[in-house]
């Protein structure tokens, strides 16, 4: 049995005739050949004369120019691509008058209304109309843009499909491109433009045309309406569905109708790869193996290969995006990715921690190419050096003929072609040469342009064109819109999406059209009453073409908004298994054919002899709010990627504040000599501290810190030490004992290497131990009175510096210096450090004696450097929800579902 798309039947005798059939789209076209093939008796057969509208039209326009007939041979026929191209130069020349922000977006929408402004308004009425309107800014610059296209497509002889339509309507009785003999059909034209009308008029005065409109009412099907709480459940139970009907008959036509959603489209698209194919890997499925479509809803950009490509190109500028250029580090389709994987995994985690949201091409040269470092990438830097020289010789203006090699062989340089072994990625390679090729062939459309600019005409192009897909008439499920269903046959179908906010479609009037012609013409988009009636045909004969089941769904929630049922299936009665399928849905979100495995989980992973964790104070304070992060970050290495930041991020600045703190106390040896400072040394000394951090930050960050961000970044590191230099003054007599002085701290084979900011020396004798914190949050203090403190850095300076001077310390106190806050915080064990500041006693209550305090600091800190190094790992926030908050590894440690399944377990409990 075959799958039955068209009913074929009223076509029979055209076809025996040899009757030219003209469609509106693939889509019939393809179902009428399928089904055509399907019913012949014979293995061998003529293909039948069916062709979409805009194809034959073409073909009479080519077949006209080839035999030397005017106008046709006088003019150049381009495509859409071309048409484009014209149009963006003409918006882009015009910046100057009218600045846009996305003129490629700008140009796209004067195409598609110039082209409605032929098919729908093309007399001289509309005309008048449209230069009585030249008052309204929008149109007065469409009539500017539209006289600008229409010379410069007569200057070089071009002309677009709807020009050429309208000169074919005129002259088709003097070309005598059509055969009063010859018998046409035209099938399945249901709300055809004017200009396509008077086109049909005009070959029904010619010869014998009939037209076929395959509306008639199939039984009456079954009609249920299905309601879901969001989008991805909807989803995934319609894909459950069409499986279901596909598993249990082989020859049944299963439909599902996508509203105008382009995201609801590819979400839909991807969950049918996902349950329809066994063993689905992205990388390795063709785009085409499980449905048919007549386009696909990804780009060609949206390739990863394409997307990747445009990355390089871009690399001919000096200054690149950071997060780019780490995305070509990660990059799988550039030669000797395999090779250089580890150290080009190395340059990115060198990058997020020392680079700011844009970054010097030579400098990144210069590291790639910098032996004996763990980022040295020398395949990499060498085709970085290539492409720099080859860049430097694209200069000037000149055609895409011209520039389509040298992105070839710029492209080349990285062995970018030959990466590609999938078959999605050869598929989107071939598609990718076609690009360029007709890019090439539009050197007249374009225009001399620069390197840069062919480079955005192809990212233009690229993005404008859908992935190719090929009809394949084994395929039992069709994804399609409602305009490509129009005239198809279902057994099954599902309308999927069909809310009140997508269905009818909202008006969308042009813009760069009088809004009353629009209106007055019956423009679809124009008017809310127009989408209303164009909808409700549609939806009537989409509900007659089905012959067993059609069901029509939507979801209530959408982010903030609350959705209702289209009023178009208000009168569908609800689905009987409406409760079963959400219980359906929610057993299959995770769908796929792989089997769940069992592993024997281990109770802890020890330190191995010779391992050398990083981390400093971070590790014990981790250890101590959560083992599991302790061992991801500290052993695995399990870190988030640092996000780019413009200008300088937050890293940077404490640096540069640390900096000019150390030579700051370096000049300033106790309280007495800051007392003894006038204003004007301590502006002096400030200023130089504060050069001193710049300059660092300037070996740094040399494109973040021009001149004039240098010096408003100095002033307000001078201004921050003034501040602090007014706090120290109140103070009590000290004397500065040490500044960023390292430690090392060792127990039971686990070394940690440490860096206390500062160390003073009290009145009493004993010592104060100062960090300096410049973000507006810090460890709260009183947290370390916890039995698992989550921030345990102070605690631990304290055993160190214990160990290292055998001297009493008095205080462990945290230095804030930011705009918002210039102050103290911390533990002391008297008032002899500052008023901001309590002894313990005073400020918890219940607190422990001093001693007794830091005694069980040195303990905690002894027990989660014992538990770090035996190995435990458990998932155990100390905090629960508020230590994960901001923890990175939740993906990882899965704490959600372990929540979830500890809450679960505890309710039936308590109801058993």
């Amino acid at each position: 049995m075959s799958i039955t798309r068209f009913d074929i039947k009223p076509l029979l005798t055209a076809i025996d005739q040899d009757a030219l059939i003209l469609v509106p789209n693939h889509s019939i076209r393809d179902a009428i050949l399928a089904s055509h093939a399907a019913q012949s008796r014979s293995d061998v057969f003529r293909t039948p004369r069916v062709y979409a509208i805009d194809v034959w039209i073409r073909d009479m326009w080519e077949l006209s120019a080839n035999r030397a007939l005017a106008p046709c041979c006088e003019y150049q026929l381009i495509d859409a691509a071309a048409e484009h191209f014209i149009w963006t130069g003409i918006i882009e020349s015009s910046l100057k008058a009218l600045p846009l922000l996305n003129p490629d977006e700008t140009a796209r929408v004067v195409g598609q209304s110039y082209r409605s402004l032929r098919q729908w308004l093309n007399d001289d009425h509309c005309e008048e109309e449209l230069l009585r309107s030249a008052a309204i800014a929008d149109i007065a610059a469409f009539l500017n843009w539209r006289q600008l296209y229409q010379n410069y497509c007569e200057e070089h002889k071009l002309i677009s499909l709807v020009d050429c339509t309208h000169m074919l309507v005129s002259e088709l009785d003097r070309l005598g491109l059509i055969d009063a003999n010859e018998a046409i059909v035209l099938v399945a034209f249901f709300q055809p433009p004017p200009l396509y009308k008077t086109l049909f008029d005009k070959l029904a005065n010619m010869t014998q045309t009939h037209m076929l409109q395959q509306n008639q009412q199939l039984s009456a099907a079954p009609r249920r309406r299905v309601e879901f709480a969001d989008e991805n459940a909807e989803i995934q139970y319609c894909v459950q569905w069409a499986k279901a009907l596909q598993t249990k008959a082989t020859d049944t036509h299963i439909g599902i109708i996508s509203n105008q959603d382009a995201r609801q489209r590819t979400q839909l698209e991807r969950v049918l790869q996902q349950v329809l194919i066994e063993d689905y890997t992205p990388k390795l499925t063709r785009i085409t193996a499980s449905f048919n479509s007549s386009m696909s809803s990804q780009k060609l950009i949206d390739a990863g290969i394409i997307h990747d490509a445009f990355l390089l190109l871009n690399l001919g500028r000096g200054l690149q995006d950071s997060e780019e250029f780490c995305r070509i580090l990660r990059s799988p389709f550039i030669a000797a990715d395999s090779e250089e994987r580890q150290a080009r995994v190395q340059m990115e985690s060198f990058m997020r921690r020392h680079f700011s949201s844009q970054c010097d091409l030579a400098e990144i040269s210069r590291l790639l190419n910098t032996e004996g470092k763990p980022y040295h990438c020398p395949l990499l830097g060498a085709g970085l050096l290539r492409l720099s020289v080859r860049a430097r010789s694209f200069k000037g203006l000149a055609s895409s003929a011209h520039w389509a090699p040298q992105i070839d062989s710029l492209l080349q340089i990285f062995g970018w072609q030959a990466t590609a072994n999938s078959r999605s990625e050869l598929e989107a390679l071939a598609q990718w040469r076609d690009a360029l090729e007709l890019f090439a062939r539009s050197g007249v459309c374009v225009g001399k342009i620069s390197f840069a600019t062919a480079v955005s005409r192809m990212r233009a192009l690229c993005t404008q064109q859908s992935r190719s897909l090929r009809f394949q008439p084994g395929c039992q499920i069709s994804v399609l819109s409602v305009s490509e269903a129009v005239g198809l046959k279902f057994d099954h179908l599902w309308l999927l999406g069909f809310d009140d906010r997508h269905w009818p479609a909202t008006a969308s009037p042009s813009p760069f059209l009088p809004y009353p012609l629009q209106r007055q013409a019956g423009m679809p988009g124009s008017h809310s009453e127009i989408q209303y009636l164009l909808a409700q045909q549609s939806f009537e004969i989409l509900c007659d073409s089905v012959s067993q089941t059609l069901y029509a769904s939507y979801h209530r929630q959408d982010s903030d908004q609350q959705l209702s049922p289209s009023s178009f299936i208000m009168d569908f009665p609800g689905a009987d298994d409406q409760r079963q399928s959400k219980a359906s849905v929610r057993s299959t979100d995770n769908t796929g054919s792989q089997s769940t495995q069992l592993i024997q989980d281990l109770s802890s992973f020890a330190l191995k002899p010779g391992e050398k964790p990083g981390g400093g104070s971070r590790l014990i304070s981790n250890q101590s709010s959560c083992p599991f992060r302790a061992f991801a970050v500290h052993r695995l290495n399990a870190t988030d990627a640092a996000e780019f930041e413009a200008g300088l991020n937050s890293m940077a600045r404490g640096i540069a504040i640390h900096v000019a703190l150390e030579r700051l106390f370096a000049s300033i040896q106790s309280h007495s000599e800051l007392l003894a400072l006038s204003i004007a040394d301590r502006q002096r000394l400030a200023a130089q501290a504060s050069s001193h951090a710049i300059t660092e930050l300037r070996s740094r960050f040399p494109l973040v810190m021009t001149p004039k961000f240098a010096a408003i970044e100095n002033d307000r590191i001078q201004q921050l030490l003034l501040r602090f230099m007014a706090l120290e003054s109140e103070r009590e007599n000290f004397e500065v004992v040490s500044r960023e002085q390292a430690q090392q701290w060792c127990f039971e084979g686990l070394s940690l290497n440490l860096k206390i900011d500062r160390v003073d020396r009290l009145a009493d004798s004993s010592l104060a131990l100062i960090d300096y914190k410049t973000g507006r949050y810090a460890a709260n203090h009183q947290s370390w009175h916890e039995a698992r403190p989550e921030d345990l850095q102070l605690p631990l300076y304290h055993v160190v510096a214990t160990q290292t001077y055998g001297e009493a310390i008095s205080a462990v106190t945290i230095g804030h210096l930011n705009i918002e806050n210039v102050g103290y915080s911390g533990i002391v064990a008297s008032d002899g450090f500052h008023s901001q500041l309590k002894p313990a006693r005073q400020d918890v209550e219940d607190a422990l004696e001093w001693d007794q305090l830091t005694n069980s600091w040195r303990e905690k800190i002894e027990l989660f450097a014992e538990e770090f190094s035996v190995g435990k790992a458990n998932v155990s926030p100390v905090n629960a929800s508020a230590t994960c908050r901001y923890c990175e590894l939740k993906a990882l440690c899965r704490v959600q579902e372990i929540e979830s399944r500890a809450a679960s377990q505890q309710i039936n409990g308590e109801t058993s």
